[in-house]
Formats: structure tokens, sequence, C-alpha cells
């Protein structure tokens, strides 16, 4: 690996503009169904890359109407972690917007606190000091707000009712962000240049985090209030928006550490109480913005609902004990710890 390298991120907005139908076929629902009545369902993703974790805080994402007036769209500062999003977007708010044109957005990062890890020449995981991570005159970014650039629609793009729109941002850190190892402590330079690009035509699979709102039985999916990436789910915080998920025959359900399929665990589902914790990973049809659940966690079952749970990547085992790179506490008190390397004694 040379002293100096680039690394790429990406992140995926959709907007999605009116109720769209309700449910759709039994097996889907709109995501707008029984959310956000006429908005944007806004969802964060990146790219493959040499960082282990890119931890800053997202305070704000605003759109800007044509006529000049904003809106803002994340409704309290948010811990993200675009390290952890390669291969899947994670659903942030769905926020109710104002109908009509929009000709951009702005988003505001907090480096104040950022935690960013990467892997030098031997391997090794190396943590960059927040006192490194500078702009490129060399001054110690703290808040840095951004543009983000519509290259399609004539450089805008319309919220209206009934005709939804998913808007991919690409946050190309190839272009904008590198890291120099050379030194004692390595160098983050972050130059950051956001693009949009509409309607992408394969939309990863996605993931949605959040308290159970409602289930509906006879159309074959639930509402979420959303509770994106770590956010504790103390409180009945439900300032994130909500959004609807369908199920289907294949549907796998873990609820409360029981194993269910199908029609059988919606009706579990059913019968955990309001603001159960819950997390579903599934896909979204690009066509009509239906996202189906292929998997749904809930209860005990969700990584910290009762019980401690660390997730990484096992790079060693020495007897009883391993060793995890990259790791991520959820405490079951809601709380969450990101650390470099942890150990975990095996019973």
């Amino acid at each position: 690996m040379n002293t100096r390298m680039t690394l790429l991120r990406g992140i995926t907005v959709a907007l999605a503009a009116a109720v769209i139908g309700g449910c759709n076929s039994g097996s889907s629902s709109s995501l707008a169904a029984g959310g956000v009545a006429n908005g944007v369902i806004i969802g964060l993703t990146d790219a493959p890359g040499a960082f282990v974790s890119y931890q800053v805080d997202v305070t704000s994402l605003t759109l800007t109407k044509a006529d000049g007036a904003t809106v803002e769209t994340v409704p309290v500062t948010t811990r993200v972690d675009f390290a952890q999003y390669a291969d899947l977007t994670e659903f942030l708010t769905g926020a109710t917007v104002p109908s009509g044109k929009y000709t951009g957005a702005t988003m505001t990062l907090d480096f104040t606190n950022a935690d960013i890890e990467v892997e030098d020449a031997g391997g090794n995981i190396v943590k960059v000091p927040p006192a490194n991570i500078v702009d490129d005159s060399g001054d110690r970014i703290t808040t840095l707000q951004t543009s983000v650039m519509l290259s399609e629609g004539g450089g805008s793009f319309t919220v209206v009712p009934g005709l939804p729109a998913l808007m991919t941002v690409d946050f190309n850190l190839n272009a904008s962000n590198s890291v120099d190892l050379s030194g004692a402590t390595p160098v983050v330079t972050v130059q950051p240049v956001l693009v949009a690009d509409i309607d992408p035509a394969a939309p990863k699979p996605h993931r949605l985090r959040g308290a159970l709102k409602s289930v509906d039985l006879q159309g074959d999916g639930f509402t979420l209030y959303v509770r994106p990436f770590f956010r504790a789910l103390a409180g009945r915080d439900t300032r994130f928006g909500a959004l609807s998920v369908g199920v289907d025959g294949n549907t796998l359900f873990d609820i409360d550490q029981a194993a269910y399929q199908g029609a059988a665990g919606l009706t579990q589902l059913a019968a955990e109480p309001g603001f159960t914790a819950v997390v579903v990973l599934g896909n979204v049809d690009p066509a009509t913005r239906a996202f189906t659940a292929t998997q749904v966690l809930a209860g005990s079952s969700v990584p910290g609902g009762t019980l401690d749970a660390i997730q990484g990547t096992v790079v060693q085992r020495q007897g009883d004990v391993l060793t995890i790179k990259g790791a991520t506490l959820s405490r079951s008190d809601g709380s969450v710890t990101f650390g470099a390397l942890a150990t975990v004694q095996l019973a």
C-alpha cells in the first residue's frame, strides 16, 4: 500500500412523494404507507474502501426549493459510521416536505468527535486523531457543510403527490478524501464532493431499524417508527418518521429468539407490544418504492435487545478467546460503543 491512499464512499437518498396507494399486491408495502404522507425518505450507504471506521455526526440535511425556501430533513444530530454500509443502504429518516421543485441539497457533517480508523501497510488498525482531520489548507475540520450537486433533471427534482422519486447521492471520497500514512500518525484530508443521480435501476438491499408502530395482518405488512443507525430505543421518539414494510411467504422472522416464517411470523409480531425494537433487512422495488422484508429481527433477537451483542471480524482465536476487529458493542441498556479491537470469552 502506498503511504497515500484514496477511498470511496457513497450516500443514498431515497425521495418519495405522497402515499403510494397503501400496500401493493398484498405482499409489499409502499414505504410511505402508514408513514410519510407527502415528503422524503432518506437512506445512507457507501462503497467499499479501506476505512475500518468512519464515524462522524450528521447534523443537518437540508433541501432547497426553487424559490429559495429550505426544508430540514434530519430532526436531530445522528452518529453515522459510513464504513459499515458497503453492501446495503440504511434508512435515515422519513420527513414530511412540501410539494414543489427542489434545486439543491446541503449536508452538514461534524468531525469534532470523529472516529476514523484505517489499516496501515502491515494490516494494523490505526486511529486518526481528530486534530489530523484537515481541509486542503491543512486546517483542522470541525463542522463541514457541503452541497449536493443534482446531475439529472436539469439540476432539480420535483416532489409531487403520487409521483415518487429515488435519488442516489454519491459521496465521492475517491476524488475528495485522502489518507496520508507517511508520518507518525495518519492525516485525513477532506474536501467532499457530493453528486446526485436520479432513479438508480438497482438499489442495494436496505436495512431499517426502529420501534414497532403497528401490524397489518390483512395487508401483509407492518410499520416502524424509524430509529436510524445506533440511536437508543429508550423513549418514544417519533421525530424520524415512520416507514411501512411488506412481508411475503419467504420472509424469515426471529422474534424473542424464536424462528418463524411468512404469515406465522407476522402474527407473532402482532403480539409484541408497541415500540418493540425491530431490525429489518429487505429490498426496495425501484418502480413502486415497495419495501419487502427478507429478514426481521424483533424483541430480544435484536442485538442489544435484552443481551449485550458484539459485531465485527474475527481475526484470531486463542483457546476459548476470540479477537474481534472493528468491533461494535451494543449493550442491553441501549448504549453502543465502537473499538478497534475487542476480545470475547467463549463458554
